[in-house]
């Protein structure tokens, strides 16, 4: 689980032992309305579709890697979910918070960078050399998918800083870019109109809004 809190409106998010995020929490930061009660969107189609895909796969299911998790009793309770599920349920409520949410998560993903540097000040043997080059070559793959979570130390002593701020800004760049498409797209623009203002192909922008409303971040076909 990571130890570093998303903070949302001012209100700090709170993750179970699983690194799941309460959408109590989340509720609360959108301004607590009725109608976006977190059970109300749990009821929609599009999030039980997107649910059913994030539980389907080839790995063993645990309890640790279910997508939903209602806690009862104890000092933790609430609904939890995934990451996707949060920035699903964000845009449900609003494009605005979900852009508000994906800066929140931004923001944590950042965070370690701005750790003090660590120096490397006394040789390595060759095996350790080896452990460096190898956490490096898989710290570059997580990078791809957006998934490492290293601290500021870790990132100094393995070089990474230049990757992660990249990685960063790439990253930003797509969710904006994500954004407008579905923006434009919910408000029945042309998809030349959605092509002209991002910058991205035909098929680019056909791409996103499939994706789109395979997560539930926009109705299906024929739904509208």
């Amino acid at each position: 689980m990571n130890t570093l809190s998303i903070v949302i409106s001012d209100t700090p998010i709170r993750q179970d032992s699983a690194g799941r995020y309460c959408l109590n929490d989340l509720h609360k930061a959108a301004g607590g309305h009725q109608k976006h009660r977190p059970r109300y969107w749990l009821e929609t189609q599009q999030a039980q579709e997107l649910i059913e895909e994030l539980t389907v796969g080839g790995i063993p299911s645990t309890e640790q890697n279910q997508p939903l998790k209602v806690l009862q009793g104890g000092n933790v309770q609430g609904t939890f979910v995934s990451k996707e599920l949060v920035y699903a349920y964000a845009m449900w409520i609003s494009p605005k918070f979900h852009l508000q949410v994906i800066r929140a998560y931004d923001a944590l993903v950042a965070a370690p960078i701005q750790s003090k540097p660590f120096h490397l000040d006394k040789p390595i043997s060759l095996s350790q050399f080896a452990e460096y080059h190898e956490a490096i070559n898989a710290a570059k793959a997580d990078l791809k998918s957006a998934t490492v979570f290293i601290t500021g130390e870790e990132c100094a002593s393995l070089g990474l800083h230049n990757v992660l701020a990249g990685a960063k800004r790439r990253q930003e760049e797509q969710f904006r870019v994500m954004d407008v498409i579905i923006q434009m797209e919910l408000e029945g623009k042309p998809r030349h109109e959605i092509v002209q203002a991002t910058g991205k192909t035909f098929n680019n922008v056909r791409q996103v809004i499939w994706q789109a409303r395979r997560d539930g971040l926009l109705p299906k076909e024929g739904q509208a």
